[in-house]
């Protein structure tokens, strides 16, 4: 799987996986630093689906400006 990382973009944090592929982009919106690092945690311990598969724990949200990128939201 891939390994995921935090980015900022316009004021908003955001996990994106790395490497990244052209064909398969997305990014996960995080309310702060600490969610993202949270999720992070998560995923590597299997207690979260990674997002890379299909998974129910995250739900799709918007496209990017893009248009390309495809924005999900951790499911409550």
């Amino acid at each position: 799987m891939r390994e995921l990382r935090i980015t900022k973009i316009e004021n908003r944090i955001y996990l994106f996986p790395v490497p990244v592929m052209k064909d398969r982009k997305y990014l996960i919106f995080c309310s702060s630093t600490e969610e993202a690092e949270r999720i992070i945690d998560e995923v590597r311990l299997n207690k979260v689906t990674h997002p890379d598969l299909i998974s129910e724990d995250f739900i799709f949200l918007t496209l990017h400006t893009d248009k390309q990128t495809k924005i999900f939201v951790r499911k409550s």
